[in-house]
């Protein structure tokens, strides 16, 4: 029997198979955030007072800080 060309044994693309989906499994992963809500909504005010403070009002427009709405914490109960 012959293989096509091109075509590979099944224990060689299994086993690539396997490593391309933990790899990507761990991509996922890595993209989940580690910190709470309010960790992030911290360090996000911040940053963007600090760009209002660079750029002003031409850069951030009229607001001198972050609207305490933009982060949703489904653990606040709201």
């Amino acid at each position: 029997m012959t293989r096509a060309l091109g075509s590979r044994s099944r224990r060689g693309s299994t086993s690539k198979t396997t490593r391309r989906s933990k790899s990507i499994a761990r991509g996922y992963l890595d993209g989940i955030p580690k910190r709470t809500v309010a960790e992030e909504a911290a360090d996000a005010r911040i940053l963007y007072r600090a760009l209002a403070d660079l750029g002003g009002k031409e850069f951030v427009g009229e607001a001198a800080v972050l609207d305490v709405g933009l982060f949703y914490d489904p653990k606040a109960g709201e």
